[in-house]
C-alpha cells in the first residue's frame, strides 16, 4: 500500500483465537524489571525544584523547547519543563557528565552536588573513594564527584543516587543477562498446533527431504517460529542416535532470538522424549570454545552480525567452524534479508563445511519477496537461494484471499484502515534549506531518504495533527504502537503527550536494551497505552493487546508496511 505523508491509523477488533500461549517455567521466568515509577518522578521533580528557569530551558534545549511551544502555541511553565526533563532523561538523569549548558560546564548531577553541604560532600567522597585524600577545595571536590565514573546499578552509583536525594531507581539496573548456556528440562504443558500449522509442518518436512532448501511463509502472528521449532524437535528425534545433534538459528535481532527460545521452552518438554536440550546464546560478543558443545541436543541462537564478523576468523575460531560443520539444519529468520552479502556468506560457508554431509536450509518470512525497488531481480534471486521452494498454508479457496481466511477463522484480526489528512510545511522547509531537490527526488521507485524522513518527523504542523489523533485514540481506550520517522519525533511526541496527561514509552536503538525490556513490560502490563518507536519494533515484538497501529512514518516499501501492520494482526 502506498503511504503518503499523511498518517495511517490501523485498528483491530477483539481477536478470538489463540496462536501460541506462553506458560512461565519457574526455573527460567525472568523477574519483572524495576522501572522509575510515577512516585519516583514526583520525588525527583521536588528534589530538583531549586533549579532556575534559565537552567531548565538551557538543559532541555532551546530548539526542542521552541518546537514544543510552537506546537502547543504557548510557553511552557517552569514546572512542566522540569517534569519533562526528568521523564526524558530517566536513568540518564545523573549519569551524564558535565557539558556546556549556557555559559557553564555543568550537569544535573553537578547541580545536585553543589546543593549539598561541605560535610555531605566529604562523606560521599569517602564512601565512593575509600582511602583517597579528600580534595581540600570544595570546587575540586565537586568536580571530582561530578566526573565520577557512572556504572548503572552498581553499589557506588546507588550510594551517590541516594546521597543526592533521588530514588534508587534513577541509579538504573544492571539488568538480567540470560545465561550463555541454558538447559530446558522436559516438564511443561503443551498446546497443540492448529490444523493449518500441522499442514505447514508436514509440507515443510516433505520439501526439506526433497530439496534441502525451503522458505516457509505465513502471515505475522500465525506461528512461523512455533512451526520451525516443531520441525527442529522432529529433527532431533531423527538424530537421536548422535552424541551432539546441533541446529543453528540466525536472526538479525536479539528479540527475535529470545522469542524463538521462548517457543522452544513451550514445545521441547512435550517433544523432547525426556531429554534435556541445551541453548547457546551466540551474540553480544560471547565466545565459546570448541569443547563448549554439550552432549545431547543443542541449538545455537546467534545474531547474523556476530556470525558475519566471526566468519573471517573461522579457520582459527574452532567453535564457529565446528558449529557450521556439525549443524544438520540452518534456520534463517526474517529470510527476506537473506540476499544481503553477509547472510549469503553464512549460507555458503555452512554448505562448504558440511561437505558431503546432508544439510538443510530453512528460511522463515512473512514477506517472502523483495520490494524490487532498487533491483528488479531481487525477488527472483531470493527464490533461487531457497531452490524455488516456498511452503505456504493451505486455505479455503472460497475465501477472497488467504489473509481473509485467517481473519474469518479468527486466527488474525480484521483491519479497519483509516487515513488522516494532516498539515505540513515539509516542502517549505526544504525550500528554506535550499534542498528542494530532496523533495523532487522522492519518486515511487525509491524509498524515502533519511533526511526526508527527519524533516517530516520534525514538522510542527504535522506533529500537532498527529498529537490530536493519538489523544483522540487514547480517550477511545486504544492501545497503540506508533511508528515514527526519527528518534527526534518520538521524543517530541512523548513530551507533547505528557503535557496532555498521557504517559508514553519510547523505543529506539539509543535506548538501552535493559530499559527497552522494562518499557515493553509496562506496555504489556497496561501501565502505558502508547508505545512510540523507530524501526525497532517492526519485527520480533509480540503484544496481543495492541489494537491500533499509528503509521506516522511514510514508506514506499510494501514489505516494511506489511511488517508494521503485522504487529497488530496477532492472535491473543
Amino acid at each position: 500500500m502506498h503511504v503518503e505523508a499523511p498518517i495511517d491509523t490501523t485498528t483491530y477488533p477483539q481477536k478470538s483465537h489463540e496462536i501460541t500461549q506462553a506458560i512461565a517455567h519457574p526455573t527460567v521466568k525472568a523477574a519483572p524489571s524495576e522501572c522509575i515509577t510515577e512516585q519516583d518522578m514526583a520525588v525527583a521533580v521536588s528534589r530538583l525544584s531549586f533549579l532556575s528557569t534559565h537552567f531548565r530551558r538551557e538543559f532541555f534545549g532551546r530548539d526542542r523547547l521552541r518546537r514544543l511551544e510552537t506546537i502547543e502555541k504557548r510557553e511552557l511553565s517552569p514546572d512542566e519543563l522540569l517534569d519533562l526533563i526528568v521523564r526524558s532523561e530517566g536513568v540518564e538523569l545523573l549519569a551524564r557528565r558535565p557539558r556546556r549548558i549556557g555559559r557553564q560546564e555543568t550537569s544535573i548531577r553537578r547541580k545536585l552536588l553543589e546543593d549539598l553541604s561541605s560535610r555531605a560532600l566529604k562523606e560521599l567522597f569517602q564512601s565512593l573513594r575509600p582511602g583517597k585524600d579528600v580534595p581540600s577545595q570544595e570546587g575540586r571536590l565537586i568536580a571530582n564527584l561530578a566526573g565520577f565514573n557512572w556504572t548503572r546499578g552498581s553499589k557506588s552509583t546507588l550510594q551517590m543516587t541516594r546521597s543526592l536525594g533521588l530514588p534508587a531507581s534513577f541509579a538504573g539496573l544492571k539488568g538480567r543477562t540470560p545465561e550463555d548456556i541454558e538447559e530446558i528440562c522436559p516438564f511443561f504443558k503443551y498446546k497443540r498446533l492448529f490444523p493449518f500449522q500441522q499442514q505447514l509442518v508436514r509440507a515443510m518436512n516433505r520439501a526439506l527431504d526433497a530439496d534441502s532448501r525451503v522458505m516457509v511463509s505465513s502471515f505475522t502472528g500465525t506461528g512461523k517460529t512455533r512451526i520451525a521449532i516443531e520441525h527442529i524437535c522432529q529433527g532431533f528425534e531423527e538424530h537421536k542416535g548422535e552424541d551432539e545433534p546441533t541446529v543453528l538459528w540466525v536472526a538479525q535481532k536479539v528479540e527475535l532470538l529470545e522469542q524463538a527460545i521462548d517457543s522452544l521452552r513451550e514445545i521441547w518438554p512435550y517433544k523432547g522424549d525426556g531429554r534435556v536440550i541445551h541453548v547457546l546464546r551466540y551474540w553480544g560478543g560471547r565466545r565459546f570454545l570448541e569443547h563448549s558443545f554439550p552432549s545431547g541436543p543443542t541449538i545455537v541462537f546467534g545474531t547474523s552480525q556476530q556470525l558475519i564478523q566471526r566468519l573471517a576468523e573461522v579457520e582459527v575460531n574452532t567453535f564457529l567452524g565446528e558449529l557450521l560443520t556439525r549443524a544438520f539444519l540452518l534456520v534463517i529468520d526474517e529470510a527476506h534479508f537473506a540476499l544481503a552479502k553477509g547472510h549469503q556468506e553464512i549460507i555458503d560457508k555452512y554448505v562448504t563445511l558440511r561437505g558431503e554431509q546432508e544439510y538443510r536450509l530453512l528460511g522463515l518470512s512473512a514477506t517472502p519477496g523483495r520490494s524490487d525497488i532498487v533491483d528488479p531481480t531481487e525477488s527472483k534471486r531470493l527464490a533461487e537461494l531457497f531452490a524455488g521452494c516456498l511452503v505456504i498454508p493451505e486455505v479455503d479457496h472460497e475465501s477472497a484471499t488467504s489473509l481473509s481466511w485467517f481473519q474469518d477463522q479468527g486466527y488474525l484480526s480484521k483491519l479497519e484502515h483509516r487515513q488522516e489528512t494532516v498539515h505540513s510545511q515539509v516542502a517549505q522547509t526544504f525550500g528554506k534549506l535550499g534542498k528542494t531537490h530532496i523533495v523532487e527526488e522522492q519518486k515511487p521507485d525509491h524509498e524515502y531518504s533519511q533526511e526526508f524522513l527527519r524533516v517530516v518527523g520534525e514538522d510542527s504542523l504535522r506533529n500537532r495533527d498527529i498529537l490530536k489523533v493519538i489523544c483522540d485514540l487514547y480517550h477511545e481506550g486504544r492501545r497503540m504502537l506508533v511508528f515514527c520517522c526519527s528518534i527526534e519525533q518520538t521524543e517530541i511526541l512523548q513530551c507533547l503527550l505528557k503535557l496532555h496527561g498521557i504517559c508514553a514509552g519510547t523505543i529506539h536503538h539509543k535506548v538501552d536494551r535493559r530499559d527497552r525490556r522494562g518499557i515493553i513490560e509496562r506496555f504489556k502490563a497496561g501501565d502505558i497505552s502508547v508505545l512510540l518507536n523507530v524501526e525497532v519494533l517492526t519485527t520480533g515484538f509480540d503484544a496481543p493487546d495492541v489494537n491500533t497501529i499509528v503509521m506516522c512514518r511514510p514508506t514506499l516499501s510494501r514489505i516494511l508496511y506489511e511488517q508494521i501492520v503485522g504487529r497488530g494482526l496477532r492472535g491473543p
